[in-house]
């Protein structure tokens, strides 16, 4: 059986992947005038896999957990904002995927408050991970299955 908190942990490995190639790809193109096709390939591809992992947390991890631990609810709205903040910043990096002069500054916010949420949302899921029994474990692989 898969476990559905260490596939959540998973998803950030990809997330991290794709924005560590989309900052080396702007620090290659340095003063280019344009952005070059693989960071914008990659940064389509990073919002993709962003939206499914925030729909995978917010449709079945965030509301199993409301109801399973309830005294985490604090937490489980501050990763919200920051999925909020997130899914704005990188659906406008797409939007701008074309503009090297709009693009780095957005791209460098984007790269810090994602940092600073990946790291508190590892330690969340690291926490949650000792607390689950494995008939929690089923029935949350279940529910973000099901997303």
């Amino acid at each position: 059986m898969d476990d559905p908190v260490l596939d959540l942990t998973h998803d950030h490995g990809e997330i991290n992947r794709l924005v560590l190639n989309v900052a080396s790809g702007l620090r290659f193109a340095g003063a280019a005038t344009t952005v070059p096709e693989e960071v914008v390939v990659a940064l389509g591809e990073l919002q993709d896999l962003l939206f499914t992992h925030f729909a995978r947390e917010e449709e079945a991890l965030f509301p199993f957990i409301a109801e399973a631990i309830p005294e985490l609810a604090a937490e489980i709205d501050a990763l919200l904002f920051a999925h909020d903040s997130l899914c704005g910043l990188v659906a406008r990096l797409v939007h701008v995927a074309g503009s090297p002069t709009a693009l780095a500054p957005l791209f460098a916010r984007f790269e810090t408050a994602y940092t600073a949420h990946s790291r508190g949302e590892a330690a969340f899921l690291g926490a949650l991970n000792a607390r689950l029994d494995q008939a929690q474990r089923r029935k949350l692989g279940a529910l973000v299955a099901s997303v």
